[in-house]
């Protein structure tokens, strides 16, 4: 935006829909879903049950740590390989 520019001027996108919400938050579902299905198939077992005490059943990193049986740094580890990879898989389906 160039305040000088008066053919450069501002305008807010229309209000999305309740459908149109719906399918957007079905849509990044689905991509998360196919992206961790994929990291699944490139990680260790341990990885993804440290990321999956994390995520979905949101022990802290010391407790992940204690359940599986390793140093919280691995589990730091574990977490941000998982993350960086689902985000990497994921941007790589938006840009199709």
């Amino acid at each position: 935006y160039n305040p000088d520019d008066s053919s450069d001027t501002f305008e807010p996108s229309a209000p999305v829909s309740a459908d149109e919400e719906w399918w957007n938050v079905e849509w990044e579902r689905n991509i998360y879903e196919r992206c961790l299905e994929q990291v699944r198939r490139e990680v260790s077992q341990q990885t993804m049950e440290i990321f999956r005490l994390l995520v979905s059943d949101g022990l802290s990193t010391t407790q992940a740590a204690e359940r599986v049986g390793v140093a919280p740094a691995i589990v730091y580890h574990a977490k941000s390989r998982v993350t960086k990879r689902i985000a990497d898989l994921a941007k790589r389906y938006m840009d199709c």
